[in-house]
């Protein structure tokens, strides 16, 4: 998204989550976006992993999310930490090789 989103009152970089995440191991490309869960707010991260990752996050999804998290509040505030993770095999784009945000938002629907 490369934005910038307000979330209890606090505005975030919706592109410096996604540069901390990328820059946590395994992890190859990270969106960042506002997810609205009915009255709860938060950050969601759609992930691409290497293959060794992924096959990790299979078995113990979970823990490596609380990984994750833990590795991020040295450099985030809390309220821009990912509350909702979702790994994806490629981050969709249009035929102008954008990003389509409301097909992103699609991917928080539904809880898996």
């Amino acid at each position: 998204m490369g934005g910038w989103s307000k979330l209890k009152e606090k505005r975030i970089s919706l592109s410096e989550i996604e540069l901390r995440l990328q820059n946590l191991p395994g992890i190859r490309e990270a969106v960042a976006l506002p997810v609205t869960r009915g009255d709860r707010q938060g950050i969601g991260a759609l992930l691409v992993l290497d293959a060794q990752t992924r096959q990790r996050w299979q078995h113990e999804g979970k823990t490596l999310e609380r990984q994750w998290r833990q590795a991020l509040r040295p450099t985030l505030e809390p309220v821009a930490i990912p509350r909702y993770w979702r790994v994806i095999d490629d981050i969709p784009v249009n035929s102008m090789n954008k990003r389509v945000y409301a097909q992103l938002q699609e991917f928080f629907h539904d809880t898996p």
